[in-house]
């Protein structure tokens, strides 16, 4: 008599145990606190056509009758309000460390993401550091290998100007001896 234990078995292995004690807290508030509003309330999602208004509606009714049944069991009003208090407080209990647990784990995700990110920040720096060096000493050998091949060619175009005025003079030379000549025969 007035004993829910099987029906809270039941909704731990179908909501799992995290679960259920989310949903347990959230009832005993609804239950410890009539027509006040709560700052969360239960949601269950799932993909369309698993039957969620039928799990809605049996959890509905297993509720209420969970509640009459607690209302109706062979206790009397003070132990079962000191019993209905004494799991609202073991709900918000349970609620607070949730709580805490959750805002742990989100710092610790914070944390391991600013990590990261000055990691990755780190490594590109790097890696573009690399990149600039390395094209800076492409740009300086380009620079040494273009002013090698401009004096060589200034070099050959030296001693190029020099062959040509040479024979040049040597063809006027050899053009002026060849008309002293010709005028002396002549």
């Amino acid at each position: 008599e007035g004993d829910v234990s099987g029906i809270i078995k039941h909704f731990k292995k179908v909501f799992g145990e995290d679960n259920w004690k989310h949903l347990e807290q959230y009832l005993a508030f609804c239950i410890r606190y009539p027509g006040v509003k709560t700052r969360w309330i239960p949601l269950i999602v799932s993909v369309e056509g698993v039957g969620k208004g039928l799990l809605i509606g049996f959890l509905t009714g297993t509720v209420v009758g969970s509640i009459v049944a607690l209302l109706y069991a062979p206790k009397t009003g003070k132990e079962l309000r000191n019993e209905i208090r004494e799991r609202s407080d073991d709900f918000r209990e349970d609620a607070e460390n949730y709580l805490e647990q959750a805002k742990d784990k989100a710092n610790a995700l914070i944390n391991d993401g600013k990590k990261k990110s000055e990691k990755l920040i780190a490594e590109t720096k790097t890696k573009v550091d690399n990149l600039i060096q390395e094209a800076e000493k492409i740009l300086s050998e380009a620079k040494d290998k273009t002013g090698v091949a401009v004096e060589s060619g200034k070099s050959k175009l030296g001693d190029e100007k020099e062959k040509i005025k040479t024979a040049i003079k040597a063809g006027v030379d050899t053009y002026k001896a060849e008309k002293t000549d010709t005028r002396k025969d002549s």
